[in-house]
């Protein structure tokens, strides 16, 4: 028996011959590590299948879920196509993944601009930011800013920045890299891989990371000693990448695992105890990051309190991801509710971290442990195209990455690896096609964080004086409506506190903002550098054929007499920085 089909969001699911599950991917490809399948509520015994045979261990024998591809998942006992069937998929690429058949998007409510009589004829607004040179929250030496290389091991992935037949690194590769100044860049490998492109692949990351000397962050899936060769990993790493007279490279280790359910999270726990315990004895002096879960949920919370009793001793960082809607996104939204998604989501990541760090708070591990977040981005879904997962960066998707940057520098306390991504891949930073490379919008906008000086100080306003802000309505079941302002603002400051550095964010829809930033316990300074995001309009996308669309723009300074203050003027849905300096 066959129902009919129901659509959620990137994939459709059907319920036959009243124990097979079948799901098509209309993503893109993933790799499944854990599933489990729900009956109105109820945990069912359940199995995915690989060529009509049951996968009796998935963490063990991940399953390759191609784009289009249909999975089929046998349950033990009866289901029917009217049940309430709700199936959680643990993928490496996008985390967990919530399919269901009875559900319905909903519709997304919109957004209240209020706009009061006296305002309507205005074209602008202006605002009063505080930057107090004393009230330091937070310093970019606490944590390590980097990236996450590539997506997926599929040839089109790496063809985009490795010859497939040669095997070598695109000229233009290694240079466009190297001015990110990444600290790290994340790669995923299994040792117990043999195909000689996947292979090929790894030593020419680790080049890449030697020449621009960024640490390399080895990610390898939680497997018994036999499958995974350790010893000769790590001794291929701290070959392929020694140390320099004026920088030491650090490895860093990560196991990957997923499926944190309580029926299994005692074995796994042991087995990363045994992984965690031999990397420490062969690499003492790496970093390792062992898997966390969100503790919002309670099988998150009790893998995480189950983590730190049992592998605290080997532990440096806990390391989570966060791609943000990633399946969870709507097909088609309306542009304005798009552009309010981007402006309002950026406030679950901060609600996000703060869970993660409060649960760390609360227990007794001797000894400093970080939060790595790696990777962090932004999806979206293909604008109804189910063909392929078909969609790119706009302006507008700037405004998210900022905002998460501005939580994430001043929170950087908590924080050790965080790397943002992709490089390469679906929605990656950079892309490459018939001969022609090109940086989309994220990579544009980090372009701009260059100038971030080291101390990262508080965002301040006048008191009396608020930044004005819109209500957004959020996402049911997934984001609580909140209020947002209109600005938003990152300060950072030398250690001498002779050079400022200033990103403001207009997220008004409409109207130029004029913001006065006023300097507090510095000394009078002078505007050295401007810049700012440029586009056409707000949808605007870099592509191969116009690989400027978006850009950032070098504002000529004049020479300026140094000041107490100054005033940035930045139009509607816009981003600028500018550094400043004193002659003190």
């Amino acid at each position: 028996m066959k129902n009919t089909t129901r659509s959620m969001n990137s994939f459709e699911i059907s319920v036959e011959n009243f124990n097979e599950i079948q799901i098509q991917n209309f993503l893109f490809q993933l790799t499944i590590y854990a599933q489990c399948v729900r009956s109105n509520g109820k945990l069912m015994k359940s199995f995915l299948q690989r060529e009509g045979i049951d996968i009796l261990d998935l963490n063990q024998n991940s399953l390759k879920w191609e784009l289009h591809q249909t999975i089929r998942i046998r349950t033990l006992e009866k289901i029917s196509p009217d049940d309430d069937i709700k199936v959680e998929i643990e993928t490496e690429e996008a985390g967990r993944l919530v399919i269901q058949n009875q559900s319905i998007v909903q519709e997304i409510p919109k957004t209240s601009h209020m706009r009061k009589l006296s305002d309507l004829w205005k074209k602008n607004f202006s605002a009063d930011f505080i930057a107090d040179a004393m009230d330091i929250c937070g310093q970019q030496q606490d944590f390590q800013f980097g990236y996450a290389f590539q997506i997926d091991e599929s040839a089109k992935t790496i063809s985009q920045w490795m010859d497939l037949e040669t095997g070598k690194i695109h000229e233009w590769v290694i240079p466009i890299i190297k001015d990110l100044h990444p600290k790290t860049l994340r790669y995923r490998w299994n040792p117990a891989n043999e195909d000689p492109l996947h292979k090929t692949a790894f030593l020419n990351f680790l080049r890449i990371c030697s020449e621009i000397e960024a640490s390399p962050h080895i990610i390898m899936p939680l497997a018994q000693k036999e499958s995974l060769n350790l010893s000769g990993t790590i001794q291929e790493v701290q070959e392929a990448i020694s140390s320099k007279p004026w920088w030491i490279p650090q490895r860093i280790w990560e196991i990957s695992c997923t499926g944190f359910d309580s029926q299994t999270s005692t074995e796994k726990i042991n087995l990363l105890r045994e992984t965690a315990e031999r990397i420490k004895s062969i690499d003492p002096d790496s970093t390792l990051i062992l898997p966390g879960s969100d503790p919002m949920f309670s099988d998150g919370r009790q893998w995480n309190e189950k983590l730190f009793e049992s592998c605290n001793e080997w532990m440096d960082q806990i390391g989570v991801s966060n791609i943000f809607p990633g399946p969870k996104g709507w097909d088609g939204a309306e542009d304005n509710i798009s552009f309010d998604q981007v402006c309002g989501l950026s406030q679950e990541f901060e609600a996000w971290i703060k869970r993660i760090s409060n649960q760390l708070g609360t227990v007794d591990l001797h000894k400093t442990v970080r939060i790595a977040i790696s990777p962090w981005s932004y999806f979206k879904q293909p604008a109804l195209q189910k063909s392929f997962y078909d969609s790119s960066y706009e302006k507008q998707d700037a405004f998210y990455f900022q905002s998460v940057n501005n939580i994430i520098r001043k929170l950087s306390s908590r924080l050790g690896i965080v790397e943002t991504g992709f490089l390469f891949g679906p929605m990656g930073m950079i892309e490459s096609d018939q001969g022609k490379h090109w940086k989309t919008v994220p990579y544009v906008l980090f372009s701009m964080n260059r100038s971030l000086q080291n101390l990262i100080l508080k965002t301040k306003t006048i008191p009396g004086k608020e930044i004005p802000s819109f209500r957004w309505a959020g996402i049911p079941g997934i984001a609580e409506e909140h209020t947002i302002p209109y600005l938003d603002g990152l300060f950072s400051r030398s250690e001498d506190g002779k050079k400022l550095t200033v990103i403001i964010l207009n997220r008004h829809p409409r109207k130029r903002a004029l913001v006065r930033v006023n300097f507090m316990n510095f000394p009078d300074m002078h505007p050295t550098e401007a810049k700012v995001l440029r586009a056409k309009n707000r949808f605007s996308v870099n592509t191969g054929d116009n690989p400027e669309a978006v850009f950032c723009k070098e504002i000529p300074m004049r020479n300026y007499k140094p000041m107490d203050h100054v005033t940035l003027d930045i139009g509607p849905i816009g981003i600028a920085m500018m550094t400043l300096t004193s002659k003190a």
